[in-house]
């Protein structure tokens, strides 16, 4: 074979030419962290579409609790954190498989197996809610036999849980309770008190609607990391942040809309 000197030039430049193109897609991320870019891969967060945990606005931006909880901990942390907002159950899905890094979420045995603990975010009170009028009970055996209102996928605790003589009606949110509850369809709502719509206060004297029946045990509300999820770096930076949250009052002031007798706790586990 003859040695072409045309051929052998076009083949150095090709050859030259790949080795820019892979030196500068090499270098592209390095400039672009230098400058400021968004090189690092989003850390999400899915939040469930309960009022007033998180809800969708049309034409807008997701509002609520946690996504505000969320923007803080974005602004404590630098860290790349997005949110968005689906039904609770395919929160815990997510958190399952990995598609969500953290999901919050009150504390239930399902979603210890599935999700390990970054920190805490608030005590709940969990209320029985009855129409004013209606005699206080002792235990939930006093409503056995009655249709009570709950909201599926909300953890009531052991005794709500394990009940099975209660006949227990699946409502959209707690407002919707309260209708059936007037109308005479429901006996009780049990409901956790940030759930509770604004304008009633069932612990006011002067609220002629709602009384509380009983108090169960409390809810804890956490924040879970995925068992699936790889950021371990970033959990300890957000435990670090929803620790200082607590502990100079930020969490606080965040839930007192809407908590009537919030117990942040001092953001221990």
């Amino acid at each position: 074979m003859r040695w072409n000197p045309v051929k052998q030039d076009r083949l150095a430049s090709l050859v030259w030419s790949l080795v820019v193109v892979i030196g500068l897609a090499l270098s592209a991320p390095a400039v672009a962290a230098r400058d400021g870019g968004d090189a690092e891969e989003p850390i999400v967060f899915s939040l469930a579409a309960i009022d007033p945990y998180a809800r969708e606005v049309p034409g807008g931006e997701p509002q609520g609790v946690l996504v505000e909880i969320v923007k803080e901990l974005r602004s404590r942390t630098g860290l790349p954190l997005r949110y968005h907002v689906r039904p609770h159950g395919r929160t815990l899905l997510e958190l399952e498989e990995g598609i969500a890094d953290f999901v919050p979420s009150f504390a239930t045995p399902g979603v210890e197996r599935i999700g390990e603990r970054v920190g805490h975010i608030a005590t709940a009170r969990v209320l029985v809610l009855g129409r004013d009028g209606d005699e206080s009970i002792n235990s939930l055996a006093g409503l056995n036999g009655d249709n009570v209102g709950y909201l599926d996928g909300t953890w009531y605790g052991r005794a709500f849980e394990k009940n099975e003589k209660i006949h227990k009606v699946p409502v959209n949110d707690v407002a919707h309770g309260v209708r059936l509850l007037k109308r005479g369809r429901l006996k009780a709502v049990v409901a956790t008190e940030i759930a509770i719509p604004p304008g009633y206060n069932p612990e006011h004297t002067d609220d002629s609607t709602l009384k509380i029946l009983l108090e169960l045990e409390p809810n804890e509300g956490k924040l879970y990391m995925s068992r699936r999820s790889s950021r371990d770096k970033a959990s300890e930076l957000i435990a670090e942040a929803l620790k200082a949250m607590h502990k100079d009052g930020t969490m606080d002031r965040l839930l007192e809309a809407r908590f009537r007798t919030i117990s942040a706790s001092d953001g221990s586990e």
